[in-house]
């Protein structure tokens, strides 16, 4: 009588060192492109984050010229208060665009110096004057610094230099506020402008609000 045997290989499971060295590879480049999403991710919210106080920073101003006493608010054809506001008569119509304290532009100087007293004097509101320097954690404000670069600044303003937002006392870590105000040729409302700067990139992305205020 034949018999016949049946053989049956077995082949060890698992993967290859050359299969386990393409998935690495793979997942390496992976990795990367990965790394390189979070990255830009994170300066993509750095930058609105910083946009968003930007904003935030114009728009006060805004609101509180809207709530101030009209005979109050300094034009570029109304000398108001002791704040001398001839820079906002520049050449008409008024370019946004203009270079800082030029073409109409002025330092946002109309609260004057900061004061220390809260409970007298609103000028020790960090948010009223011409700068606001950032903080390093979560961008908070450094509200002792912002009001010492507050008083420098106005002091250089003052003092005839003219820069504005291009002072070499703009720090990077720093917001500059200017702002132009006229009336409307029908004399019936004041029109504001106002632009918001980091450091002396005046030109890179500011922010520039618009608003009305009946006079």
């Amino acid at each position: 009588m034949n018999t016949s045997s049946v053989v049956t290989v077995v082949r060890p499971s698992g993967f290859t060192l050359i299969e386990v060295m393409a998935a690495l590879g793979i997942l390496g480049v992976s990795l990367l492109g990965l790394t390189a999403g979070v990255v830009v991710a994170f300066a993509g919210n750095g930058r609105a984050s910083r946009r968003t106080q930007m904003a935030e920073f114009a728009q006060s101003r805004i609101e509180r010229l809207i709530a101030a006493t009209r005979s109050n608010i300094c034009t570029a054809t109304f000398q108001g208060g002791v704040v001398n506001c001839a820079r906002m008569a520049g050449p008409s119509p008024f370019d946004p665009t203009a270079a800082p304290n030029t073409g109409g532009w002025m330092l946002d100087v109309l609260d004057g110096a900061p004061y220390t007293d809260p409970t007298f004097n609103p000028g020790v509101d960090q948010m009223a004057g011409p700068v606001v320097v950032l903080g390093d954690v979560g961008g908070a404000i450094d509200e002792a610094a912002t009001l010492t670069a507050r008083s420098s600044l106005v002091s250089d303003w003052a003092g005839g230099s003219g820069a504005g937002c291009a002072s070499a006392l703009i720090a990077k870590n720093m917001l500059c506020r200017e702002l132009h105000i006229e009336l409307d040729p029908t004399s019936s409302f004041y029109h504001i402008w106002v632009r918001v700067s980091r450091g002396q990139n005046w030109a890179d992305g500011p922010v520039t609000m618009e608003g009305m205020v009946a006079k």
